[in-house]
């Protein structure tokens, strides 16, 4: 009995002496835990990207707000300049209206101040032309 006992013994310490030994791993349990670290990883990683999508949006909220801004401010200057081109041709119409008045009274204006000219040049050159022959009838005998 007593080799037995030794044996035992001797068996227990050479195999407790063994450094390189491993202990047996369950696959089961080796697997679910590289799941794990796999599903820890990738919901890192989509927490990332919500964060950025977040930011993303935020700026493109941002964006749009100020475009829809320099939209109705470059629409209130369009309607501004409508008016403004507006009143000029209104302005511009009513000038030339005026001043196409003005210019017809005076063109009627000098066409009888002409028409007078005209008439008392005519008056005067008769009245020479009279007086020429008045002349030359009581020179002749």
């Amino acid at each position: 009995m007593l080799p037995t006992l030794c044996q035992v013994l001797l068996g227990c310490l050479a195999v407790s002496a063994r450094p390189n030994v491993r202990e047996p791993e369950c696959p089961k349990f080796y697997y679910e835990e590289k799941t794990l670290e796999k599903l820890v990883r990738l919901e890192h990683k989509v927490e990332l990207q919500d964060q950025d999508l977040r930011e993303w949006e935020t700026t493109m909220e941002n964006t749009l707000t100020k475009l829809d801004k320099k939209d109705r401010k470059m629409s209130e200057t369009i309607e501004k300049a409508e008016k403004i081109v507006a009143e000029i041709q209104d302005n511009m119409t009513e000038r030339a209206k005026t001043w196409e008045q003005t210019f017809q009274e005076k063109l009627e204006s000098h066409e009888l101040s002409v028409q007078s000219f005209l008439g008392k040049f005519y008056y005067k050159a008769c009245y020479r032309r009279m007086a020429a022959n008045n002349l030359g009838q009581q020179g002749s005998p």
